[in-house]
């Protein structure tokens, strides 16, 4: 990612010198192949590419040209995957290696499959940043490898940009904004539709590639992931019981989750706000079964809660985005 940071810079007229600037990144650095950056680099040089690359679509430029051609045998085996179901599985599986400031998770409903992402490296403001390289990383991949035209629906927390021409241009029509999550929708039916370059050779061949590459095997979760994993096993789990079961004293995890510039209670609510979506639109249940689900014993705590969560009552909530 840095390396393409840098090209996309370049040809846009920015001194490769002025970008990197105050980064801790070196051009010597990027030809290395064992090399890695730490995540306060590359958040570095995205604010740095922010402020310096004219226009608004630096983040989709970045993700039209990621995926296809940066990723060594990542690319080959995505370029070579059978269909869309075949392609998210191997983005899943080798999510570091590409895109590891974001979580994603999925789950089947309505006739779509439905893929939640959120932030698992305290990304603040360069979040949406790193969500549009994803996303159009995502859609410019499967449109061109499909051999149909597929609908591919988005919702976004923020609230709807100047700039809606880049994400009209580059993720289609089908955007939403100011919704409870960041999600990507496609219809069940189309996971199966074939890609056209597919190769069970090549893609196998790129596939062992990857599982030999050594940095991968090295990359562990990251700290905020392994927290929310914790908590969406067990909801109940509190921040002293976490910061046990993952071995620190609880002042040292306050204090790593100060340098991801988060608090506990901010990942609590992200695992009950993707719970609940799910949920709400899974079925009609009221709120009582809606809080017992949740783990709520209370209805006034559990309509406190979703009021903080969604700023907004159960019965709003149902108005506004259930059919």
């Amino acid at each position: 990612m840095p390396a393409s940071i840098i090209d996309l810079a370049i040809s846009r007229g920015v001194n490769p010198q002025k970008l990197v600037r105050g980064t801790g990144i070196f051009f010597e650095d990027l030809n290395k192949p064992d090399a890695l950056f730490s995540p306060a680099q590359v958040l570095k040089l995205i604010e740095r590419s922010q402020y310096l690359i004219p226009g608004h679509d630096a983040s989709f430029l970045l993700g039209q040209r990621l995926i296809p051609s940066q990723l060594g045998p990542l690319s080959q085996a995505l370029n070579h995957a059978k269909n869309i179901s075949d392609y998210l599985q191997i983005l899943g599986t080798y999510q570091a290696r590409y895109n590891p400031f974001i979580r994603f998770s999925a789950y089947k409903q309505d006739g779509y499959l439905h893929i939640q992402f959120s932030d698992i490296m305290g990304c603040g403001e360069h979040y949406p940043f790193l969500l549009e390289v994803l996303l159009t990383a995502l859609h410019s991949g499967i449109k061109y490898l499909a051999e149909k035209r597929i609908q591919m629906r988005y919702q976004f927390k923020q609230k709807r940009p100047r700039h809606i021409q880049e994400y009209e241009e580059n993720l289609g029509f089908r955007v939403a904004f100011e919704h409870p999550t960041d999600q990507l929708s496609i219809k069940l039916e189309d996971l199966n539709i074939r890609f056209r370059n597919y190769s069970p050779l090549s893609r196998a061949q790129a596939i062992h590639e990857l599982k030999q590459d050594r940095r991968l095997n090295r990359i562990k979760p990251t700290f905020i992931q392994a927290v929310t994993e914790l908590q969406l096993k067990n909801q109940s789990m509190n921040q002293e019981s976490c910061a046990q079961h993952m071995g620190l004293s609880t002042a040292t995890f306050k204090r790593k989750l100060k340098q991801h510039h988060l608090r506990y209670l901010e990942i609590q609510d992200l695992c009950f706000k993707q719970n609940t979506i799910r949920l709400l639109n899974h079925n009609n249940s009221t709120n009582e079964q809606l809080a017992s689900q949740l783990g709520f014993n209370d209805i006034a705590n559990f309509r406190r809660a979703f009021k903080r969560w969604f700023n907004m009552t159960p019965s709003e909530f149902k108005a506004r985005y259930q059919p």
